[in-house]
């Protein structure tokens, strides 16, 4: 029975050292050459051999004193001369006798737990083992495994160890410089990177892409990519590229990208891309860079150059409705003037007389008409006055007609006596126009009825709505009512904001309601809006009212009184049937006048007797000189000479600096008889007691 290995002695221990290194031996049977070894003992063989080799290697009992150490260990670990001072000792005892020799030494004292585990276990194992060896930090990368007798019995554990201390070392630094380019890559905010794996698969996922794309990193990880962020017609060309490039080593460009958040929205971004060998193999890093904003200064600037052209086509329109303003007034200002003509040679009882006044009373209406034109061709704004909401609203409507198609039943529901409102006419018209507009564009491809409504109305404070600076009172309210296709809540909260709207590109500007929100408001208003999805729309539009409950009827009546005089003027017109019918007014008022065609001629006759004149009335557009140069050239030589400038369009001068010049009266054409007696008279007068 033999004895058990803790029970030997140190020359028996050695002999069994001695039987495992002979079975080990290297000499060959036969007649092979001997070795250079072949004088010495098997075992110094051996330990010759273990201790060359640069790897600690080493063999311990069961109570894990060593039975067995190469040079390599001895050296670098136990700090001791050869195997014979390490024979019989544990690690523990070199620790120890380090550390009291002063050296700051632990490999001893944290290492020792994987002899018990090799040991219960009872089968080999790798570990990494590690500690300060008189201060120098030991890493180990160590097999170990029992010994077992030849009938099974564990005798011990033999080891091998090798120094990666460096390694680990380099290991520890790239690890702490991922950790590193990680932070910065979770904390580059406006950034967004990814990595993927060769199966596309998400390895890394920083914050700035969670914000990006709305995916969380802990929903993206372990995700494909074209499972999150490629559109569907995308999938395809994306697998290829990749496949090309981890296999091939084609580089996937950069380049602006159209991508898919988590809510499907459209997500748009500069990308770039590189791929780097890593520990998961061949990874993908993206970089992505919003470029949504770019995107709207994009999408802005493009609106605006719309809105330019839009604004040069409008101005092109307004020259061009300038022009024909300018000529329509003087058409009427014949008309006008003849038919006023011939009511004041006929008696009161004569049956012309009627037909006469209806002339005058078109007349009229087209002179509105022409000043409506004449607000798109100006800068400045029309005056603010008590007007009758009804008649504009019916010359709107009437506009309205002849644009919308016969499928379209348009309504007209105005009560008797409605109050006057405070406001320009033109900005009234443009709401109601808005509204009509906007109502057909709800009706569209199918038919429908548009209602216009006209009510006085009492409002109590609760009855306005949150938003307006609105007082109450009495207003007139403007309904407007279609059978088309609603708007749902949402919609429904934003229809005021500038530039939304709901029809395709192309079709509308976003502005028609914005602008109405903005004259309802600036007139002390205020808007209601009712509306469902698939039930029509209806706009309540409120206007305070104002005292004058009635509009003044025009003038048609004889003008029995009209202010006379004798005085002598030079009217100066280029169109030759306004001249013609001003002159015959001017005459048949007692004055003696001097016409002529054309303003060049007509500063010569003045130039040639300057004091035979006690007046001058010039239309403003002219060839030659226009009326303001004739003015400013006649006033330098007699300045207390009355003047009056008449116009029917000028988009580039104004009352105020006719006034500069030292233009008495700055008249708009068509010019009643009334209107044109009643300024001559006050004008030479006013020179006449001496005030300018």
């Amino acid at each position: 029975m033999e004895k058990a290995l803790e029970n030997l002695t140190k020359e028996e221990l050695k002999d069994r050292i001695a039987q495992l290194e002979e079975e080990l031996a290297l000499l060959k049977e036969g007649g092979q050459e001997k070795s250079r070894f072949a004088d010495q003992s098997h075992q110094d063989f051996i330990r010759l051999m273990l201790d060359d080799a640069p790897d600690l290697i080493w063999a311990k009992d069961l109570n894990d004193r060593y039975i067995f150490a190469n040079q390599a260990i001895c050296d670098n670990l136990l700090k001791c001369r050869n195997m014979e001072e390490a024979v019989g000792k544990t690690d523990i005892y070199f620790a120890q006798r380090e550390r009291s020799a002063g050296h700051d030494h632990t490999f001893g004292e944290i290492c020792v737990n994987s002899d018990v585990v090799v040991k219960e276990s009872r089968k080999p194992g790798r570990f990494r083992e590690y500690g300060l060896v008189r201060g120098n930090q030991l890493v180990l990368d160590v097999h170990k495994a029992p010994i077992f007798s030849n009938s099974g019995e564990l005798l011990g554990t033999v080891g091998c160890g090798r120094d990666i201390t460096y390694e680990d070392e380099i290991q520890a630094e790239l690890s702490k410089a991922s950790t590193a380019i990680r932070n910065i890559i979770e904390d580059v905010e406006p950034i967004a990177v990814q990595a993927y794996d060769e199966q596309r698969r998400v390895t890394l996922w920083n914050k700035a892409s969670e914000e990006l794309y709305g995916y969380t990193a802990e929903e993206a990880m372990g995700r494909k990519l074209e499972d999150l962020i490629i559109p569907d017609e995308m999938v395809a060309t994306v697998v290829s590229l990749h496949h090309k490039w981890v296999r091939f080593g084609e580089k996937i460009p950069s380049g602006k990208l159209v991508l898919k958040h988590k809510d499907g929205s459209d997500v748009h971004v500069y990308s770039s891309h590189t791929i780097q060998e890593t520990g998961n193999g061949r990874e993908m890093y993206c970089i992505d860079i919003d470029l949504s904003a770019e995107k709207r200064a994009e999408e802005e600037k493009s609106r605006l150059v719309e809105q330019l052209e839009k604004a040069h086509r409008l101005e092109a329109i307004g020259n061009l409705a300038g022009g024909i303003a300018h000529d329509f007034n003087n058409i009427l200002t014949a008309i006008t003037g003849y038919a006023e003509i011939a009511k004041s040679d006929l008696d009161r009882g004569h049956p012309a007389v009627d037909s006469i006044n209806h002339l005058l009373q078109a007349s009229n209406r087209a002179v509105e008409l022409v000043k409506q034109i004449l607000t798109f061709s100006r800068n400045n704004q029309t005056e603010i006055r008590p007007v009758r909401i009804d008649l504009i609203a019916k010359e709107a409507m009437e506009m309205m007609r002849s644009s919308l198609p016969a499928t379209v039943d348009i309504r007209l529901n105005f009560a008797v006596g409605l109050a006057m409102v405070l406001s320009d006419p033109i900005r009234i018209h443009r709401v109601i126009v808005n509204l009509c507009t906007n109502a057909f564009h709800a009706m569209r491809n199918q038919r429908g009825y548009l209602e216009v409504g006209l009510n006085n109305c009492t409002v109590g404070a609760g009855m306005i709505p949150g938003g307006w600076d609105a007082e109450p009172g009495e207003f007139v309210k403007l309904s407007v009512r279609d059978d088309g296709v609603g708007m749902n809540p949402k919609t429904l909260n934003q229809i005021f904001e500038p530039y939304f709207t709901t029809r395709e590109r192309g079709e509308g500007t976003g502005l028609g309601l914005a602008m109405v929100h903005g004259i309802v408001s600036g007139c002390g208003g205020f808007i209601e809006v009712k509306s469902e999805k698939g039930a029509g729309s209806l706009f309540n539009i409120y206007f305070p009212s104002v005292d004058q409950k009635d509009v003044p009827e025009e003038d048609c009546s004889f003008a029995t009184t009209l202010p006379t005089g004798s005085e002598r003027i030079l009217l100066i017109d280029d169109e030759s049937s306004v001249c013609d019918v001003t002159a015959s007014i001017l005459r048949k008022l007692g004055y003696a006048v001097t016409a002529s065609t054309d303003s060049a001629e007509a500063f010569a006759l003045f130039y040639s007797k300057p004091y035979d004149y006690d007046l001058i009335i010039s239309d403003q557009t002219m060839p030659n000189l226009t009326g303001i140069e004739l003015a400013f050239s006649v006033l330098k030589i007699r300045p207390e000479l009355p003047f009056i400038l008449c116009t029917g369009y000028t988009s580039v001068l104004s009352a105020d600096e006719a006034m500069k010049v030292g233009v008495d009266l700055f008249l708009e054409k068509p010019i009643l008889r009334k209107t044109l007696a009643e300024s001559v008279r006050k004008v030479l007068e006013n020179r006449h007691k001496g005030m300018k």
